[in-house]
């Protein structure tokens, strides 16, 4: 998915935790058009590890210094 910030990572991981949590506890909620149910936490789990993969790998790119070049001359 071209584009992808850190918000945006961070919101889609919000919402899919938000997901988990109320299907754990029997609610049966709506995600993108889907309706998921208790049999769906597979998948949800997965969109989760998705997320944070990405939460993840973009936070490491904001923290990370940046490069600076030097050129030497012999």
């Amino acid at each position: 998915m071209p584009g992808i910030d850190l918000t945006t990572a961070e919101t889609k991981l919000s919402l899919w935790l938000d997901a988990e949590t109320k299907i754990a506890a029997g609610q049966r909620i709506a995600v993108d058009g889907h309706d998921l149910t208790r049999a769906d936490l597979r998948q949800v789990r997965e969109q989760i590890d998705y997320w944070q993969r990405w939460v993840t790998r973009l936070s490491a790119r904001a923290t990370r210094a940046p490069l600076q070049r030097a050129i030497f001359r012999g």
